[in-house]
């Protein structure tokens, strides 16, 4: 398994394909109506490749490329995280209607993550992904994580593996599909 080096080249290689993948991400947020600040978006931007980083050093992964699943949710949650903290500043300062403006703006985030995670397992074979109850589920969960309810909500590491555990269940169903139950297993 070659994995993308450390070295000047396969830095540039690697931040080419996470900038790739945020121009799918910023397509949705603009279908959704969403305008963000340049700004808000290079901070949150550094923050999601510093935690790639991370994530990948922590659990020894040999990347061969960047997941989008991972910066989409890593990304798309800090974007959310950012609006969730600035309500909170508006309703602290008595500016309910703004608050509730910015909390609208958040879902639309959220929905746009969603949905752009989704379309990443949707062109995987078999063609489908996951059905509409369980996405707008997913976004209440965000949401309750992001209203510190973590009792009843998902973070930016539980949307990640909800949807690479999805997209992990449709590769082995199309290895069965393709080659009986000797094709469940990873390795073929």
């Amino acid at each position: 398994m070659s994995s993308v080096s450390s070295d000047s080249e396969g830095d540039n290689v690697r931040l080419k394909q996470i900038a790739d993948i945020l121009d799918v991400y910023r397509v949705a947020l603009e279908k959704v109506g969403v305008r963000l600040e340049e700004s808000s978006i290079d901070e949150s931007l550094d923050k999601c490749r510093r935690h790639h980083d991370e994530h990948i050093r922590c659990h020894q992964i040999e990347e061969r490329s960047v997941d989008p699943l991972k910066i989409y949710a890593w990304f798309g949650f800090d974007l959310a995280d950012k609006l969730t903290r600035k309500s909170q500043e508006l309703l602290d300062g008595d500016d309910s209607c703004s608050s509730n403006a910015i909390l609208a703006q958040r879902h639309d985030i959220l929905k746009a993550l969603v949905a752009t995670m989704n379309s990443t397992i949707l062109v995987e074979r078999p063609r489908g992904g996951l059905d509409r109850v369980t996405l707008n589920y997913l976004v209440r969960l965000l949401e309750r994580e992001l209203d510190e309810d973590s009792d009843h909500g998902i973070g930016q590491n539980g949307i990640f593996a909800a949807f690479h555990s999805a997209l992990s269940m449709k590769r082995a169903f199309y290895r069965i599909v393709r080659k009986g139950w000797e094709g469940s297993k990873e390795s073929d």
